[in-house]
């Protein structure tokens, strides 16, 4: 796994200038190790109040990393719709792979018109 923290800003760092087909192998990967962490056994803390609050926001934190990386793949197999389900500084995370990717013209150069001040 990518990010154990959920942290999207470096799985875009570790894919960012990779080939299209290896950024959405990777997409995938770390969507299904994010999926399990969350749906995975939860740690015993009876009498451990702490660690099932640690628990939770683990949980909570995987479930909006998952989702965020859910939008990451609809955009990199859809290049030509912008995601709804994603917030305006999520989407724009979204951007040096973009480049990269339009450099390497894998990508239409239109993708980077999302990118523009709104």
């Amino acid at each position: 796994m990518i990010s154990r923290t959920g942290d999207p800003m470096k799985f875009i760092k570790a894919v960012q200038d990779k080939e299209h087909a290896e950024i959405i192998r990777m997409a995938e990967e770390e969507a299904m190790a994010a999926e399990r962490i969350t749906h995975g056994p939860k740690p015993k803390v009876k009498d451990r109040p702490m660690e099932a609050i640690t628990w939770e926001n683990r949980k909570w934190a995987m479930q909006e990393y998952g989702k965020f990386l859910g939008a990451f793949l609809f955009f990199m197999r859809n290049p030509v719709i912008k995601p709804s389900m994603t917030e305006y500084w999520q989407f724009h995370l979204f951007r040096p792979v973009c480049e990269n990717l339009v450099q390497k013209k894998q990508f239409p150069p239109e993708v980077m018109d999302f990118f523009k001040q709104e």
